[in-house]
Parts: structure tokens; C-alpha cells; sequence
């Protein structure tokens, strides 16, 4: 299995383990064009370069996971979907040995296309040797 094959596998592999599946929140691949709920997550994971590391060709990149929920409730609901995030995303060494570094959050207000979603993207780093 290739490397890229691998990072994508440890990133979206989190997200059926019942630390993730427990909290009910519904995930879907970034190009998912079908219908929605109230609140869900979409992933997308999008190395950014190749790096040299001891002669062996790696990559790094970002994953980045889009919150949606409800317009007019506030941040708190997308910070509280961020912090879970990270309980299961941030600094770990995954499966197939993918190393994720801390996150960050950015908001982007309500969704152009449903103006009933609220976005942020919650993203983080990582590094497959």
C-alpha cells in the first residue's frame, strides 16, 4: 500500500472507531453530494508535499474536517465538535503510523449553498515517514 493510500486510511479509520462513532455525528467524505443532517462533519486529507527524511521520500500535509451545524446557536456547538476532534485527532500516531500534530480552528459563517448551516474548519497537521 502506498503511503498516501495509508495516510487516508489512518485519518478516515478514526472515524469508525466508537470513540468518534459514539458522539452520533454524522461523517462524510469532502466530494459527498447526497443529502444532509442538521450537523455533520466532512473530511478531506490533502498532503501538501513530499519531504526528505534520511533518504526516504514522505509526505505531510493537512487534514481538514468542515463543521456544519444549526445557524443561530453560537460557536459553542462547533467548539464542542472541535475539542472531540482532538480528543481522537490531535498528536496521535495512527494505524499505519501517520503522526498528526495540534489543530485549528477557523470559522466561515453560514454555508453559501444552505443558509440554515453554520461552517468552520477544524484542521491539523501530519507527517507519514
Amino acid at each position: 500500500m502506498s503511503k498516501y493510500s495509508q495516510v487516508i486510511q489512518d485519518i478516515e479509520g478514526v472515524f469508525a472507531t466508537s470513540s468518534w462513532t459514539n458522539e452520533n455525528i454524522t461523517v462524510y467524505p469532502a466530494n459527498y453530494s447526497g443529502a444532509y443532517t442538521n450537523e455533520f462533519v466532512k473530511i478531506e486529507v490533502v498532503p501538501s508535499k513530499p519531504f526528505d527524511n534520511y533518504s526516504k521520500l514522505n509526505v505531510q500535509g493537512q487534514a481538514i474536517a468542515q463543521i456544519y451545524v444549526q445557524t443561530g446557536l453560537g460557536s459553542r456547538r462547533i467548539m464542542e465538535i472541535a475539542d472531540k476532534l482532538d480528543n481522537i485527532l490531535q498528536a496521535k500516531t495512527l494505524s499505519n503510523g501517520t503522526q498528526t500534530g495540534t489543530s485549528a480552528l477557523s470559522f466561515l459563517g453560514v454555508d453559501p449553498d444552505d443558509n440554515s448551516l453554520f461552517r468552520a474548519d477544524y484542521s491539523i497537521s501530519f507527517k507519514k515517514y
